[in-house]
């Protein structure tokens, strides 16, 4: 199984900025197709090529930019829309490349994906859409029901596990069809670009983390499959912990779960099922700090530094080991659930990963995952390009 030796983001904070950029294009896209095809006329979408009958999307690809200019059109008549601007400017300006950034598949029937292209960083990354209201209160995996994943002989004699088991609402089948229908042939052209997954929430976040796991499986695919979440629960067995963990020590997929202090959704009671990959762990951010930091950083002020400092320190990048007990994994949940507050949005994860960048600067995927203290296992020998 072919692994190419990509050129990774410099630090962490870098590889992140992609996640809130990436999750709010693929949310206001679904909701101006909704406006257009559903509204009464006076939002003003004229970007959106609609078929007569059916109401589907022509165009088959949109810049940021211009998802950026409609929501400015219409700011004065949705009401929300004034502070999506000013979220999505910014998100942007980031990217630091105008043009770079652009929405490359969706799925329109259900809105369960939209495939973001960045031709700067050189990725694809597939943000999965939550779809179910009861999913905000992190309730829907409370009380799991599984089904059995077995797996493939591309990588069956490199792993210690031939099956596994998972959250069962989770349609593997379609996860399978997205990889060979969409990404094979949105990827075949561009061989030096990386795959990332997303997801916010216990549904989306869900679906993120077991198709990169399904996905690093095929050989067509990029690998390493890299999925960074926000706010995702537990999502398999043990077994399946020991596979994610084989699997990223052999290279074939990086996981990480962003998870903001408070947040209720990754603290779902599922009992049985583990979280895995590395946890990276955000302080809150009260909505008057916020403002403070934005307002001190408009100005170029030194004390700019100090607050987000501040924040910074809070930043835990933590790992679930194989050799933890049961026992150690229930303490952990259970105490877990003693500081969980309401479930946060896509909004408050980004805002915390703005006001802690300069903390997330310092730390590196790819060097904590050569931390053998850490993660209890040795990475496999980095590929050499053929």
């Amino acid at each position: 199984m072919s692994r190419h030796p990509f050129t990774w983001p410099s630090d962490l904070g870098l590889e992140l900025q992609g996640v809130p950029s990436s999750q709010l294009l693929a949310v206001t896209l679904k909701e101006l197709h909704g406006l257009a095809t559903h509204g009464d006329g006076s939002v003003v979408v004229e970007g959106l090529a609609l078929e007569e009958d059916t109401g589907r999307l022509l165009l088959r690809q949109m810049t940021a930019e211009q998802v950026l200019l409609m929501v400015q059109d219409n700011a004065d008549i949705v009401p929300h829309w004034k502070q999506l601007h000013g979220q999505l400017s910014s998100l942007v300006a980031q990217q630091q490349a105008p043009g770079s950034t652009s929405l490359v598949a969706w799925e329109e029937d259900s809105w369960d994906y939209v495939v973001v292209k960045n031709d700067k960083h050189k990725r694809f990354t597939v943000v999965f859409l939550d779809q179910s209201t009861s999913a905000a209160s992190g309730g829907c995996l409370a009380t799991p029901s599984l089904q059995t994943w077995e797996v493939p002989p591309t990588i069956l004699n490199s792993v210690p596990v031939e099956s596994v088991q998972l959250e069962a609402s989770i349609d593997l089948a379609a996860l399978e069809d997205l990889a060979t229908t969409v990404l094979r042939p949105l990827l075949r052209p561009y061989p030096k670009y990386k795959l990332y997954v997303t997801g916010h929430g216990v549904v989306a976040g869900a679906k993120a983390q077991i198709a990169a796991v399904q996905w690093c499986t095929h050989v067509s695919l990029p690998k390493p499959v890299t999925c960074l979440t926000t706010g995702a629960p537990r999502v398999g067995n043990a077994d399946f912990l020991t596979l994610c963990s084989t699997l990223e020590q052999l290279r074939y997929v990086r996981l990480g779960r962003l998870v903001l202090e408070g947040d209720s959704q990754p603290m779902a009671w599922a009992p049985g099922l583990c979280h895995v990959g590395f946890q990276i762990g955000l302080a809150a951010v009260s909505s008057t700090t916020a403002t403070e930091a934005k307002a001190v950083d408009d100005q170029k002020s030194e004390s700019s530094t100090l607050l987000t400092t501040e924040q910074d320190a809070a930043v835990q990048l933590t790992y679930p080991k194989l050799e933890d007990t049961m026992w150690n994994r229930l303490l952990r949940a259970w105490q877990n659930r003693m500081v969980v507050g309401s479930a946060a949005t896509p909004t408050d994860y980004a805002t915390a990963l703005a006001s802690q960048a300069n903390a997330l600067e310092l730390l590196d995927l790819n060097e904590a995952y050569l931390d053998e203290e850490m993660t209890g296992f040795v990475m496999a020998p980095m590929p050499v390009e053929k």
